[in-house]
């Protein structure tokens, strides 16, 4: 009796007790998968040119760290990792200096008489009389504003859009009084009031509703260049206006209004077409004048944007929307009457991450059989490298020295015969022999950096060690060490 009842506290101790068992084994796992991560990650590694080109050192030097940690699964074995990273520094071709578009203001246009008002006389809602007299709208006047149904609906009697674009506080308001002035154009004189009556559906049914309108005098002001001779004349003035303090010559391109069929001061609501103008102009010694060099200049502004889809949700491009998939179809649509040899340079706005944000990038077509991106091409490319030390959970500049550990390094500690070191070295002991040291590998380590790179013992100066570690394998591991100046020592960081 005594044995089975302990037969079975052993069978239940056994079962229960798995379950620790299977959390050291994911622990384990786990560990085994960062020091993958960390051991994928190399000593050295290159930016392709055809990824990104910095335009500084000190732009490089901001930006890498971010593609290094998109790159790469660092995690805490990675502490002290040094990797070094060539990269391109180049000037993309025939990419003059820019600035920011400047948008016009008011105070621009009102410097050049460009305030337009034309008459917009509109029926308002007033307080209901039914001793006027009534008009009772037929489904000839639902369906000028597209209500096929025969009536206006609870969704109209609120604040929205009408036509589309334009906000107003009560759309079924505006839409009866856009059907009087259409079709009731006899009723809309300056005083006339009047009521009307219409179908209301809301929770399934229709029910008639009155309201009352009166006719009412307004008018509508806007600002816009009437003219585009007006807007080339004005345009070089306002900008001396504003960088009166740039020495240096350089681009902008120009955002403004025009207002299209403006006749003898006077614009008729049909005809209040606006055209955003992009002009870049150029200053020079005398100011700003047209730009009119080769490859002709195009900023990306918001509207481009939103017309090709998906660039338009943030305004610019970036590696998950790339500028080549989206400008060869918009450079068709924009200028479908290019002729052969004519050059467009589409200065936009791109994402290239982390430290860099949003950058400014540039790319041009040419005109043959179809458009052919020709640029960017890179002059005078330099290529440059730098190094960078895992730290604090990111990549930073490091100006570490990094040396990999050769055979007569092993040789000149006795390990040349396998050319390692191995855990037994990983302790405290002797090095050399008679001389007690807190950790045998560091000594060895200090022994080499001394004797065979005295240029490297200087104060202060940094280094990145790589060599041969054996424990239950050999492996190529890593340890960071400083030059102590007042002890003549590597001291391990």
């Amino acid at each position: 009796m005594k044995k089975s009842l302990i037969y079975i506290l052993a069978l239940s101790a056994g079962l229960f007790s798995c379950e620790p068992y299977k959390d050291i084994h994911e622990s384990a796992d786990n560990d085994i998968q960062l020091k993958r991560d960390n051991d994928a990650i190399p000593a050295s590694t290159t930016i392709s040119e055809d990824d990104t080109v910095f335009s500084t050192i000190e732009s490089a030097q901001n930006g890498v760290p971010s593609i290094l940690n998109s790159t790469y699964q660092s995690n805490q074995y990675t502490n002290n990792k040094i990797i070094e990273v060539t990269y391109s520094v180049g000037t993309l071709v025939e990419e003059p200096a820019f600035n920011a578009p400047y948008y016009t203001n008011e105070d621009d246009y009102k410097k050049y008489n460009s305030e337009i008002c034309y008459n917009n006389d509109i029926w308002n809602k007033i307080a209901l009389n039914e001793a006027l007299s009534t008009i009772t709208f037929t489904s000839d006047d639902y369906k000028l504003t597209g209500d096929n149904y025969g009536n206006f609906g609870y969704y109209d009697d609120e604040a929205g859009e009408y036509p589309d674009g334009v906000s107003v506080e009560n759309v079924i308001d505006a839409k009866i009084s856009f059907i009087l002035k259409t079709n009731y154009s006899g009723q809309s004189t300056i005083g006339n009031e009047l009521t009307v009556e219409y179908q209301f559906y809301n929770n399934g049914t229709k029910t008639p509703v009155k309201r009352t309108y009166a006719f009412e005098a307004s008018s509508n002001c806007y600002y816009a260049f009437t003219s585009l001779e007006k807007a080339e004349l004005a345009m070089p003035a306002i900008l001396d206006s504003i960088y009166t303090s740039e020495d240096e010559a350089f681009l902008i391109m120009t955002s403004y209004k025009v207002a299209i069929d403006f006749v003898d001061g006077t614009t008729m609501e049909d005809d209040l077409l606006i055209e955003t103008m992009h002009t870049p102009y150029s200053k020079g010694a005398d100011g700003f004048e047209v730009y009119s060099g080769n490859p002709s200049l195009y900023m990306l502004l918001a509207e481009d944007y939103d017309a090709m889809g998906a660039p338009g949700k943030y305004n610019n491009f970036s590696s998950s929307i790339l500028p080549e998939n989206y400008l060869p179809t918009f450079v068709i649509s924009k200028f479908p009457y290019a002729q052969e040899g004519d050059e467009i340079q589409f200065i936009y706005k791109y994402y290239a991450g982390g430290d860099l944000g949003t950058i400014d990038q540039s790319m041009s077509y040419t005109m043959g059989s179809n458009w052919n991106q020709s640029a960017p091409i890179l002059a005078s490319t330099n290529v440059d490298k730098f190094k960078y030390k895992y730290d604090e959970s990111t990549w930073k500049v490091s100006l570490a020295a990094v040396i990999t550990l050769t055979q007569a390094d092993y040789d000149l500690t006795g390990d040349g015969k396998y050319g390692n070191f191995g855990y037994y070295d990983n302790v405290a002991g002797e090095y050399p022999e008679g001389t007690p040291v807190d950790n045998i590998l560091d000594a060895k380590i200090n022994h080499i950096l001394t004797v065979n790179y005295p240029e490297l013992n200087k104060a202060d100066q940094e280094v990145s060690v790589f060599f041969q570690y054996y424990d239950n394998g050999t492996n190529t591991v890593s340890k960071p060490y400083i030059y102590n100046g007042e002890t003549a020592n590597w001291d391990v960081q």
